[in-house]
């Protein structure tokens, strides 16, 4: 692996992921609504809601470098889980300190790539680590799709505008929410 190439595709990937994860944030409401678009959309503007769009499409981009850039495989995955657990911490914390959400993604997106690649490319042995990261990515991805059904009433989950945990039920009137702020 090229150094250079991985920069390339890090560098690429800030718009691959950053415009996918605005899709998918809208695809619930693009969908009509689709019982489909609920395991990877936004059902609601929660922040676990946004934070699963990010997870996912860091993900999908990460398995498109293994087979485009043809990384160390094992100091690779360490690199980007590592790097994913970073791009989330840093959009969780600064959606509650700030209300701008599309700089706010950008922002977390930059960070993850940026560690992922010093990472990946760094002298610091990570295969090591890749079974516990691997299990940790399992874990992500089993709470990324089992909160969105069975949401607990945590303040991270709740919808800022309607108050609702989860899917807003189909009767709820978005319009008076409006009317009202």
């Amino acid at each position: 692996m090229k150094k250079n190439s991985l920069l390339i595709s890090e560098i690429f990937g800030f718009f691959v992921i950053f415009f996918t994860a605005v899709f998918l944030w809208n695809i619930y409401e693009l969908s009509g609504k689709a019982t489909p678009a609920v395991i990877f959309g936004a059902v609601n503007g929660s922040v676990w809601e946004k934070a699963k769009c990010l997870s996912i499409s860091y993900a999908l981009y990460a398995i498109i470098q293994i087979f485009c850039v043809k990384p160390s495989f094992k100091q690779f995955v360490a690199a980007k889980v590592i790097s994913l657990c970073t791009a989330l911490t840093m959009f969780i914390v600064t959606d509650y300190c700030l209300d701008y959400d599309l700089p706010i993604l950008g922002v977390a997106v930059l960070s993850g790539l940026l560690c992922s690649y010093l990472l990946t490319c760094s002298s610091l042995n990570l295969r090591s680590l890749f079974a516990p990261m691997c299990f940790l990515l399992l874990l992500i991805f089993m709470m990324t799709f089992t909160f969105t059904a069975f949401t607990p009433k945590l303040r991270i989950f709740c919808d800022p505008y309607t108050g609702y945990y989860g899917v807003i039920p189909p009767s709820f009137d978005m319009g008076a929410v409006s009317l009202g702020s």
